[in-house]
């Protein structure tokens, strides 16, 4: 079980891909305000209340994301990115309340790079820290 200390923040502060607000996984980039994913395992976790969640992506090429869902080991939802810029519910249908959502990258670099340019929900939540990991650099 992760816990988590959160507090309400707003959209800007989310999308500015800020460790202090979301949780980034792997080699990632920040590159004309979006948050890059070059390689396989790379992503940005964020927490939220509500119902679902979008994200809008711009690919280089074919990609794919999958999505993780209140800190499932599997995947839930892969999800097939095309050539340019779309916006994708990554989450969808969940019960009203507190989640948190991780979209991670799952092709090679050879296939080109995702740049996440922002996330749509709110009230986003600020996770302070959580048992198993750290969200704030120390």
């Amino acid at each position: 079980v992760t816990v988590f200390v959160c507090e309400p923040t707003t959209k800007e502060l989310v999308n500015s891909f800020d460790e202090k607000y979301v949780n980034l996984y792997g080699r990632t980039y920040i590159s004309n305000n979006n948050l890059c994913l070059d390689h396989v395992g790379t992503g940005v976790g964020v927490a939220f209340e509500g119902t679902e969640l979008s994200v809008t992506f711009e690919c280089a090429g074919t990609n794919y994301v999958c999505i993780f869902i209140d800190g499932e080991q599997g995947y839930l939802t892969r999800i097939k990115l095309e050539k340019g810029v779309s916006t994708h519910v990554v989450s969808k249908n969940l019960e009203a309340g507190f989640h948190t959502v991780r979209v991670v990258k799952s092709n090679e670099i050879g296939d080109g790079s995702i740049k996440i340019k922002e996330t749509t929900h709110t009230p986003f939540r600020k996770t302070e820290r959580s048992i198993f990991m750290s969200t704030k650099k120390a």
